[in-house]
C-alpha cells in the first residue's frame, strides 16, 4: 500500500484529528461569542457593576440602612456602625 492510497483511501491519517481541531475551534468560538455578548448585554443595561448586590441604579445606601434599621433588620450598633463605614455622619 502506497502513502497515497492509505491517507486517501480509508487509512485513520491525518483527517481525524483535522476534524477534531475543528470542533474544538468551533466551541471555543461559540464560547467567546457568548461570554462578548454577555458582558455586552450587561454593559447596555448600565449594570456594569457599580451598584452593590441589593442596591438598584440610583438608590441611596445610607437611606437604604434607614430603612433596614426602621424595619427592625438589623440593630443599632450595627447602624452606626455601617452609617460611618458608608461615610455618613454618625447619628446621635
Amino acid at each position: 500500500m502506497r502513502y497515497h492510497d492509505y491517507y486517501m483511501h480509508g487509512g485513520d491519517g491525518p483527517h481525524v484529528f483535522a476534524w477534531l481541531l475543528l470542533v474544538l475551534l468551533l466551541v471555543l468560538l461559540v464560547g467567546l461569542i457568548v461570554v462578548v455578548a454577555a458582558r455586552w448585554g450587561g454593559l447596555r443595561k448600565g449594570s456594569a457593576g457599580t451598584a452593590p448586590a441589593g442596591l438598584k441604579a440610583g438608590e441611596d445606601p445610607q437611606e437604604l440602612v434607614r430603612l433596614r434599621y426602621a424595619r427592625g433588620e438589623i440593630d443599632r450598633g450595627t447602624f452606626l456602625q455601617v452609617s460611618q463605614d458608608l461615610g455618613g455622619p454618625a447619628p446621635g
